[in-house]
């Protein structure tokens, strides 16, 4: 046999490694934008059924309630930079998107982790395709302050 060998091709795709947290809230927001579930029920549950430590309890705490709290404007500024319209959106993206938002423009979350880990956890529950649209819109959103996408319109284009 003479066969010339071909090195072996090297896989560079990693699986995906979401953060146990972030994926937890996504679970739970899923349930509770699409199912109806009640998050005053579901999140308390989940936690005292982990071993989480306080700390990262109270991060979920806070992604939770927040996003659905402010999931309107999350999606007011995501409506924005869409390329096609926000209510046709698959809704697993919009709650990742969501969960994206909240962590740039309501909590502490640096902003490359907030695209990096929330990218990570789209590459796991949506696939690769629908987590580089994510990824692109949360680059766009992060291109921003909150100020400036709440701004009116009007404003925007009347300063001098």
């Amino acid at each position: 046999m003479n066969e010339k060998s071909t090195p072996a091709r090297r896989n560079t795709f990693k699986s995906p490694k979401p953060d146990p947290i972030r994926l937890l809230v996504f679970d739970i927001l899923q349930e509770v934008n699409q199912r109806g579930g009640y998050s005053n029920l579901l999140l308390p549950s989940a936690l005292n059924d982990s071993k989480y430590e306080q700390r990262d309890k109270g991060f979920a705490t806070e992604l939770l309630y927040g996003t659905l709290r402010m999931q309107g404007r999350h999606d007011y500024i995501a409506a924005q930079i869409s390329d096609r319209p926000w209510g046709e959106v698959d809704n697993g993206i919009v709650d990742v998107i969501r969960l994206g938002a909240h962590q740039l423009f309501e909590m502490r979350v640096a902003t490359h982790a907030a695209v990096s880990e929330t990218v990570e956890l789209a590459r796991k529950v949506l696939g690769e395709s629908k987590a580089s649209f994510v990824n692109a819109m949360l680059r766009k959103m992060s291109a921003q302050t909150l100020d400036e996408w709440m701004e009116p319109v009007n404003v925007r284009h009347h300063r001098l």
